[in-house]
């Protein structure tokens, strides 16, 4: 879906529904350069892994994580 917006990403705020370890908002970031990418995901040791993922690639400037369900995104919605 990432190709498909093409370079309109740029200023997109992509948010990773179910992220899991943070493998694609990582990849989002790195190779799409959203504003923002902001993953969703239970339970919090997963996003414990995904923080330092990204902290690990550089991109915690542009990745974020929220705990949460992906079935009540509020505020996504």
């Amino acid at each position: 879906m990432a190709r498909g917006a093409g370079s309109g990403l740029d200023s997109a705020h992509v948010v990773d529904a179910g992220c899991g370890f943070g493998t694609n908002a990582v990849h989002l970031a790195q190779a799409f350069g959203p504003r923002r990418v902001t993953g969703v995901k239970v339970p919090a040791v997963r996003l414990a892994i995904a923080r330092q993922r990204v902290a690990d690639a550089g991109v915690a400037d542009a990745v974020d994580f929220h705990l949460g369900s992906v079935t009540a995104l509020y505020p996504f919605d």
